[in-house]
Order: structure tokens, then sequence, then C-alpha cells
């Protein structure tokens, strides 16, 4: 049965990215990438229960500019030490972010950091309560925002929610907020008893607004 839920949120984010680029759709991928409007390239994957382990497939986007040594340096030295390790070239690393969502216990360890690098800066901070504002104004009552921490320009969260439907309306408004625009997103989404999580990583910087997969 979840499996036809999946198929069908599949669809339901295809309608809701209207303003998407797709360049490649992998049907056996447990989890899902979106580069949202205003962006060049996406790469998006259905949404899958994170407890089916299947084989990632297809093609990918591998843009390159420059080497990841002078990428990574470059991250060093722009952004805070949790998300600089997320960010390749001018985009989300796939790989890392796939681990993160994928995972309970990665997803809790990159929070706690992401947190503690959130606490020594104070534009981090606004930021954070910037997008949680915006996630709240989105989920509204079909859901609870459960956490969310950023860094410069990559934010770490979960919300859950009762349903495919109403995950997939908060992620539409959410998308469609003039005032909180998010570009590379990265999700999974696993069912807890009656409850949906999505746990995700999305930039808030135009500059970071490719996924990069390797």
């Amino acid at each position: 049965m979840f499996e036809g839920l999946a198929r069908c949120a599949f669809l339901a984010a295809l309608l809701h990215c209207v303003g998407c680029s797709v360049q490649a759709v992998d049907a056996k991928g447990g989890v899902r990438h979106e580069v949202h409007p205003g962006s060049e390239h996406a790469v998006q994957r259905p949404v899958e229960n994170t407890d089916r382990r299947t084989s990632a497939e297809g093609s990918t986007l591998r843009p390159s500019s420059g080497s990841s040594l002078e990428s990574r340096t470059l991250a060093d030295s722009t952004y805070l030490p949790t998300e600089s390790e997320l960010i390749e070239e001018a985009g989300i690393s796939a790989a890392i972010s796939d681990e993160i969502v994928e995972s309970q216990d990665a997803f809790s360890k990159a929070l706690r950091r992401i947190s503690s690098d959130e606490s020594r800066s104070m534009e981090a901070q606004d930021l954070a309560k910037h997008y949680r504002s915006a996630l709240e104004r989105a989920v509204g009552t079909n859901g609870a925002v459960e956490n969310l921490s950023c860094g410069l320009s990559i934010c770490i969260g979960s919300v859950t929610a009762g349903s495919i439907a109403d995950h997939d309306t908060w992620l539409g408004h959410l998308q469609e907020d003039p005032g909180a625009e998010t570009y590379g997103f990265i999700e999974a989404i696993e069912r807890t008893g009656d409850q949906f999580q999505s746990r995700f990583v999305f930039s808030t910087d135009p500059a970071i607004k490719a996924i990069i997969e390797r």
C-alpha cells in the first residue's frame, strides 16, 4: 500500500515543482532530489520509505566548475564547518546529504553538529529563525516542524505530517513562499507509526543551487 502512496507522492511532487527543470528521474531511488524555481538543473527521484533499501540507478548531474579540492577550500573558508562538508562546487553533495537523510542516527548527529555551529553565529541563528517561521507557515495545521538548524547557506531539518498529501501540501507552500526561497532540496520520508517524517537538507543560497552527484 505504501508503494502506491509513494508513487502518488512522486506525481504530486512533479505537479508542485512546475518551475523545475527535471534533468533525470530514477524510478527506484529512495531519496527525492529537487532544485526549485530559478535554478538551472534538477535531479529528482521518487519518495520512498527509507526502511526500503534499494539501489540508485539512472543518470546523474555532474557539473564541472573547478576541482573538488578548490571547491572544498572555498567552502571551508566561506561557510560554517558542518555545512561546508555538504557543499561541493556550486551545489549540495548528494552522496553526503543522502547518507544524512536516509538514517535517523546520521540525521541526528548532523543536526547536533550544525546546531552547534549555528549557536556560534548570529547570522546563522537569524537565518534559522527566518526559515523556521517559513516552515511553520507552510506546514500550518498539516503537521509539525520538528527540527531546523542552519549554517550560512544550508539548513537541515525535519517535519512530520499525517499523510503523504499533507506532506506535499506543506512542501508546495514552502516552494511558493517568495520570502523564504529554497534552492537545492534533498529529502527522504520515513513512516513512523501513523506519521510520515520528512528529513531534509536544503540550500537558501542561489549560489548553491545544483545537486552534485558523484
